[in-house]
């Protein structure tokens, strides 16, 4: 196995990862994957025993050291450890073909692919492993493979052992995906696929029940041998396997001896044919009888070919009566006139359809020799036809399906190509309750050319909800809003992908198709009543500009998000869901940790309609959900695409341009996503009884709130109205007029900013001001529209927005480009990419007035390595070196900075940029050390100021400690032990790609720079290092600090840490949620006293949300 196969176990999903139910399997053995307890055994083990389970990294090490080993998983039903449900895989066998693609049996993998599953290669390289969670396998299912000599099926791996690589298949997503009804579905294609049977299908055991007995099938009377070779010729002997036996079978149940003769006689006509095909032949005769396949198996492969069953049938019946089958109907003859299937009228199109329409269904009519009429059905079903939709060149066509049952008709929007082929044309337009196809593909193709010539009008397709200027219309999931109201007649049609952000559009023709303006002015002049004007007037601002975010993004380039937080209770949920409603929207937010391909789908669905995503939570989130939210919130703001692969190889471009309105607890994170986003914090105050901002939000939103009178119950508003008034007025705006509010916008920011001696606010913040002042402007015109008169004044809307940038400004509480940039260099330096004498030198080292000097030039390409190194997008470093020289001249000209030159000779590096190595630390997360410099070291636990580990809040901080104790790291860790400092011991953990204390020894005293104080799952404070920690050993320790170490890891303090930590990892791995836990359990499990498991399980009870305390004394339940 090789270093890069090892490394890609990583892929593999963690929740898998991170269970120790792995063993080993080898190449070289009689049976190559059967499960091992030893990468060498030669011999198979009991892989269903516990006992011989080990973890990842152990079977991966042993397997990267053995030749022609490899590692697997055992899914265990008997291990009741299953939070999400029983885990197993979708192992298709041999299904790579020629071309590296799934071969054309092998159902589509997009279903998998839209729920960001895992999918790997197999160890040949010719299957693909799915791994599934919750699998509860289909009472039909039986493991299919093409035949006993070829393996090249399907199977679905339960309780069985199923091998690993880590090759992830191009697209794929990084979940294991859970089960459910869209499984067994294409667990019910892939059946199909192999053995070309339907499992579910009644009518086809019908059929089959009906040829079993004996009686006579319709076939019988005309598919003579000669034409069975007729329909011979329009089927492929090179065909796959399973035709190739279904037609044999077919052949000799239907002719006997003379049928075999007719099949080897057809089988030699294909390159296939040799010794082995003929002893195949032969077994496919003898097993014939035991199948059910007649000539209706031929006729059907046939007619795929484009063979013409029915005129070969008339043909050989002459004037015979209607055939006795399912599809034909017998008529009388005025009913059987041919129906007007021209159709003409769509943009000049001409086009004849020999389908007739006979109730509710396509079909043919015929009329015999002897004045006997039949209609021959293809479909049960109509297509009305809407509109032909052009959407990036692809041709798309917009319709209902009518059935004739009686049942609903339901839309499809369906590329042309479908009707290319009958399988493609079933899955995406024969999708009702009761709606059938029966015919050929020669019939898809007469199908085509009638919906092709419908009359209908042709329109432009678009998954983007929301204002479309270039057409000067507002495009809806149900239909198409002008400046004049709802039209019949759009130039656009939206096309849906089934997706969330679709059905949380709520405004619709159906429920509003016009507004009160009375009402609308009543909702715009208690909106800015609702809260604190200072912190909601943002908000407000930022919503009136969003569905306007098309224009701004042509002028600007990006659009600025909204960041909203606050204490839990302060309102914010409640008030973005008015919010949200005022805008067409249900009110009900979006979570910021879903899959990647509801959040992706989510800010691709519109352009002018913002997307709330409620809970942001960093502290909560993993550090990957928390990166891949981010990572698409900052696509989002520039208006950025998202790619994502599709089962066949191809990709499918996501345009990311909603606006996103995101809340939580927590301010953003990441100087890219703070200088790009709007922040307010909202206050707890409004919501106070008796308070004028709560009588105003229960005023709109018709809640009852207390008076000194007593208990209203106000009515409320229909704030679906407001949207559609909004939505209106916006369409009747002219382009050039809103960019002259724009720019005027731009200037009374500048003129505030001077005003209040606001400065350091780059563009992008500078840009949010401005659109909450454009924002706030389109509000009051619209106000004056519908005759809303109290409304906020100037001066109200002048404090929000100093009060927002105030938070950008040199005295606000966000850091320059400039800042994060030399915070930027003392960790790269740190870790080794600038070298002194190249990037930078010291001047006067060890003095007071000791400077850095920094060569910008070289210095900005190194910084720039690191971050792309360190994957640091969230830095949002500037493009070139001379971006930040300009920086570094202002800053050197302003009293009291860290920068005390901007160019300044310094050998040996020339002109240089010069820092104050006392005033950076002081104003900085800048550690001086990382330059060689010694800085101020009056004060070596400057972040700590005295505080004690365990005193410690939660956040980043600079700490000297002593490595207590290290301990061997979990799978998904990279490190693991205990630091003490002043007699407390601290768990450390090191994740991500590598452990900044490798190379620290027991008993080492170290500074960490960016130290993560963090708070687990189990309410204990822990130490988390990383790459981005800075850590230097500093000289030894004395004794008495020596002493405290090895106190700590004698016993004491050490040992109730080690044993809390055994017991929540027991915890984990051993009781469920919603367990009952007991002390004698526990303590019997970690082999420990009874009275110290005690302990920890009330501490953990008391500061965690892993466990609760119930009424018997010593017992709890897992959460």
């Amino acid at each position: 196995m090789t270093d890069e196969e090892r490394d890609g176990f990583k892929n593999i999903p963690a929740e898998l990862r991170e269970r120790d139910q792995w063993l080993y399997w080898n190449a070289s053995n009689d049976t190559p994957r059967a499960p091992l307890d030893s990468p060498a055994a030669t011999y198979g083990c009991s892989w269903s025993d516990p006992e011989t389970w080990m973890a990842l990294d152990e079977v991966a090490e042993q397997a990267a050291a053995t030749p022609d080993a490899g590692i697997g998983y055992v899914n265990a039903a008997d291990n009741d450890d299953y939070a999400r449900g029983l885990y197993g895989v979708i192992d298709l066998d041999g299904v790579v073909g020629d071309d590296g693609h799934p071969k054309d049996w092998v159902p589509s993998l997009q279903p998998f692919f839209d729920r960001d599953a895992y999918t790997e290669w197999s160890p040949s390289g010719e299957g693909i492993h799915i791994p599934v969670v919750g699998i509860d396998t289909p009472e039909w299912w039986t493991d299919e493979h093409f035949s006993d000599e070829e393996h090249e099926g399907v199977e679905v791996l339960t309780n069985k052992f199923s091998t690993y690589t880590g090759d992830k298949m191009r697209g794929a997503g990084d979940e294991v995906v859970e089960a459910g009804d869209w499984l067994t579905e294409w667990l019910r294609e892939a059946y199909k696929a192999v053995t070309g049977e339907d499992p579910v299908d009644d009518r086809q055991q019908e059929i089959a029940d009906s040829v079993a007995d004996g009686s006579d099938t319709p076939d019988e009377e005309w598919f003579t041998p000669d034409v069975a070779e007729e329909a011979l010729d329009h089927i492929d002997p090179d065909s796959a396997y399973s035709v190739w036996r279904d037609v044999g079978m077919a052949l000799v149940n239907r002719f006997g001896s003379s049928g075999q003769r007719l099949f080897e006689s057809w089988s030699r006509r294909g390159s296939k044919w040799d010794s082995d095909a003929e002893r195949q032949a032969e077994r496919i005769a003898d097993d014939a009888g035991n199948y059910q396949y007649d000539a209706g198996t031929i006729i059907h492969y046939a007619q795929e070919g484009g063979w013409d069953a029915s005129a070969a049938a008339r043909e050989q019946l002459g004037a015979s009566p209607p055939p006795d089958k399912p599809n034909v109907e017998k008529v009388d003859e005025r009913d059987a006139q041919p129906g007007d299937s021209d159709a003409a009228d769509n943009d000049g199109i001409v086009s004849v359809s020999a389908l007739d329409r006979h109730n509710g269904g396509y079909g043919y009519f015929h009329t015999g020799e002897d004045g006997d009429s039949w209609f021959e059905r293809v479909t049960n079903f109509e297509i009305d036809v809407n509109s032909f939709l052009f959407k990036d060149g692809e041709r798309l066509i917009d319709a209902g399906v009518v059935p004739s049952t009686g049942e609903e008709a339901y839309d499809i929007t369906i590329p042309a190509k479908v009707f290319n082929d009958a399988r493609t044309f079933r899955d995406n337009v024969v999708t009702g309750l009761t709606t059938t196809f029966d015919g050929s593909p020669a019939d898809l193709n007469e199908l085509r050319k009638h919906v092709g010539g419908a009359s209908a009008p042709v329109r432009t397709g678009t998954h983007h909800m929301g204002l479309h200027p270039e057409h000067g219309e507002f495009v809806t999931p149900e239909s198409v809003l002008t400046a004049d109201g709802w039209t019949d007649d759009p130039e656009m049609s939206y096309i849906k992908r089934e997706i969330g952000a679709e059905r949380a559009f709520e405004l619709s023709p159906d429920t509003h198709d016009e507004y009160d303006s009375d009402e609308v002015a009543e909702i715009l002049e208690l909106l800015p009543k609702t809260r604190t004007p200072e912190r909601f007037l943002p908000v407000l601002g930022w919503l009136y500009a969003a569905p306007v975010r098309p224009y701004i993004q042509e002028w600007t380039g990006q659009f600025n998000t909204l960041h909203v937080t606050g204490e839990t209770g302060a309102g914010k949920s409640s008030t973005l869901s008015v919010a949200w409603q005022l805008l067409g929207m249900n009110g009900d937010p979006m979570a910021c940790d879903d899959t990647k391909f509801a959040l992706t789908t989510a800010m691709a669905s519109t352009k002018s309609i913002p997307m709330w995503f409620d809970e942001y939570k960093p502290g909560d989130m993993k550090d990957w959900e928390l990166d891949r939210f981010q990572t698409l919130m900052r696509k989002s703001t520039r208006g950025g695409v998202e790619t994502r692969g599709n089962a066949d190889k191809s990709t499918e471009e996501y345009a990311l341009g909603a606006p996103l309105m995101i809340s939580g607890e927590q301010a953003v994170q990441g100087a890219a996503e703070e200088r790009r986003s709007i922040q307010t914090r909202f206050l707890d105050t409004v919501k106070e009884t008796g308070s004028p901002t709560r009588q105003a939000f229960a005023e709109l939103t018709g809640t009852a709130y207390e008076t000194g009178s007593g208990t209203r119950e106000p009515e409320g508003y229909d704030l679906q109205q407001h949207a559609l008034a909004y939505y209106q007025f916006i369409l009747e705006r002219d382009a050039n007029r809103l960019k002259l509010l724009w720019s005027r916008s731009r200037e009374h920011v500048r003129d505030l900013l001077e005003t209040h001696s606001i400065t350091g606010i780059d563009d992008l913040p500078r840009q949010g001001l401005q659109t909450v002042h454009f924002g706030l402007i389109l509000y009051r015109l619209f106000a004056e529209e519908v005759g809303a008169v109290d409304v906020p004044s100037p001066t109200e809307a002048d404090d929000a927005l100093l009060y927002i940038a105030r938070q950008f400004g040199d005295e606000g509480n966000r850091k320059s480009h400039l800042d994060r940039f030399v915070e930027l260099g003392s960790r790269a330096a740190a870790e080794g990419y600038l070298e002194g004498g190249k990037h930078y030198t010291v001047i006067k080292q060890g003095t007071p007035e000791e400077e850095i000097a920094i060569k910008l030039s070289r210095t900005f390409d190194a910084i720039s390595k690191y971050a792309r190194d360190y994957a640091l997008d969230g830095e949002d470093m500037l493009n070139t070196a001379n971006d930040y020289r300009e920086r570094f001249r202002e800053a050197a000209e302003k009293s009291g900075s860290y920068v005390t030159a901007h160019s300044k000779l310094s050998r040996p590096l020339n002109r240089c940029v010069r820092i104050d190595t006392s005033k950076a630390a002081d104003q900085l997360a800048f550690d001086p050390t990382a330059f060689g410099a010694a800085g101020d070291d009056s004060d070596d636990e400057a972040d700590s100021n005295g505080v004690t580990l365990g005193q410690l809040a939660p956040g980043r901080h600079t700490l000297e400690v002593t490595i207590a104790e290290q301990l061997e790291p979990k799978p998904w860790q990279q490190g693991r032990g205990h630091v003490v400092d002043d007699g407390e011991l601290l768990t450390y953990i090191a994740e991500g790609q590598a452990d900044p204390l490798a190379d620290v020894s027991q008993g080492d005293r170290v500074r960490i720079g960016n130290a993560k104080i963090a708070v687990g799952r189990d309410g204990m404070k822990r130490l988390e290092v990383s790459g981005v920690c800075d850590v230097e050993v500093l000289p030894s320790v004395d004794s008495e600090q020596a002493n405290v170490a090895d106190a700590a890891t004698d016993g004491g303090e050490a040992e109730a840490v080690q044993l809390k930590e055994q017991v929540v990892s027991t915890l984990e791995a051993e009781y469920g949620p919603g367990a009952d836990v007991s002390v004698p359990g526990v303590a019997g499990a970690v082999d420990a006293a009874p009275d110290a498991v005690a302990e920890v399980l009330e501490t953990i009870a008391t500061g965690s949300s892993l466990l609760e305390r119930l009424e018997g004394d010593g017992e709890y339940r897992r959460l």
